[in-house]
């Protein structure tokens, strides 16, 4: 049995901080560990790094030496994407099992899908019914109610997973993609990966990589922050939290309909809330283009949105700055709401703390 089914049937059977800690340390050192004579300067050995300088022998001779020359981030940029496709099959296990009645509809929606991913409402839905589908195929116990939900959509195709660490990180196509994120990360043009060519020497590639900012690894040993035994606890809020925010933006649009709460919402306010909570998925309507300056905002509400009226720079500034804090303050005051310590808890802390002050005697 690999690392990654080992962690997803650990979740199913509610062990997630051993799931967590095989994630952090087990799942990486798995793919790829240090060399022991590598004090100054990473160097990786394993099945990663392997994969990797097999697939540099297959670039043109350019770009062979520039991957030479960042193997070690690339190979760090693989693993991480690695783990966090772990972590996110892990998280819908425990979602499965926080939430038994959840529907399809709800996981698409509850569900963390990779940043960016431009995908169909259909293919999502396919996505997760072949992760459930495949968590009974490797032994994963999941609640009776999402067996029934599962069984029910028999009749759809969906894709089958493996769970296999080792194939999903070193596949053809997985280097092909991932190399070519890479450099578009590093915004390395055609043009500056021509520069270096196979008749340079690697110190002339290494030392104009000196001159990029290469971005550091984002997952270097532990791929889990530290409140990662919070992050379905985030999911769940974000779905209780959003209407909550689009309730208040409804009712500042009833009180004052021409004043453009709605498009100062769809083009600043909840692009801000968003990115600035990021942890917390919140389902808004974001619309493009996001306006980041109040002259901008003005601006593109006289021209898409005239009826609304008073559209001066200074009353879109106050209006957006309204609209931001009442949202802010709903969401902080749930956060408050839903991580505050119960009144058992806080007698349990306490009494723990005056035991642990008894005299010595005591004690004894």
């Amino acid at each position: 049995m690999g690392i990654w089914v080992e962690i997803l049937k650990l979740g199913g059977a509610g062990e997630y901080t051993i799931a967590r800690k095989m994630l952090a340390l087990n799942l990486p050192f798995s793919l790829r560990d240090f060399a022991p004579s590598s004090a100054s300067q990473r160097q990786y050995h394993g099945v990663l790094p392997r994969a990797v300088r097999r697939f540099a022998m297959t670039l043109p001779t350019n770009e062979k030496g520039l991957l030479q020359s960042c193997e070690s981030d690339f190979i760090d940029t693989l693993l991480t994407d690695v783990c966090e496709e772990v972590e996110r099959t892990l998280l819908l296990v425990e979602l499965c099992h926080r939430e038994p009645q959840v529907t399809i509809e709800q996981l698409q929606q509850l569900f963390p899908w990779s940043q960016g991913l431009k995908r169909s409402e259909g293919w999502k839905r396919a996505r997760l019914l072949g992760y459930l589908r495949s968590f009974q195929a490797v032994g994963v116990h999941l609640p009776p109610d999402v067996c029934h939900t599962v069984a029910a959509a028999a009749e759809q195709e969906v894709p089958v997973f493996l769970f296999d660490e080792i194939a999903y990180a070193v596949s053809g196509r997985r280097m092909e993609q991932g190399w070519k994120d890479f450099k578009e990360e590093m915004e390395w043009s055609d043009r500056f990966v021509g520069i270096i060519t196979g008749e340079e020497d690697m110190s002339s590639a290494a030392e104009c990589l000196d001159y990029s900012s290469i971005v550091s690894a984002r997952w270097l040993v532990n791929p889990i922050d530290e409140d990662a035994e919070h992050k379905v606890e985030w999911l769940l809020l974000g779905r209780e939290v959003s209407p909550d925010l689009m309730a208040l933006l409804d009712s500042l649009h009833a009180n004052s309909p021409t004043d453009g709460y709605r498009p100062i919402a769809w083009h600043n306010v909840f692009w801000n809330l968003s990115s600035n909570y990021e942890s917390l998925p919140l389902a808004l309507e974001l619309r493009s283009p996001f306006q980041e300056t109040d002259q901008e905002l003005a601006d593109h509400i006289v021209s898409h949105y005239t009826e609304v009226k008073s559209t001066s720079r200074p009353v879109i500034s106050r209006r957006r700055k309204k609209l931001y804090d009442i949202c802010a303050e709903r969401i902080i005051r749930r956060l408050r709401e839903y991580f505050a310590p119960t009144e058992k808890n806080v007698i349990e802390v306490n009494k723990t703390k005056s035991e642990s002050h008894l005299p010595l005697s005591e004690e004894q």
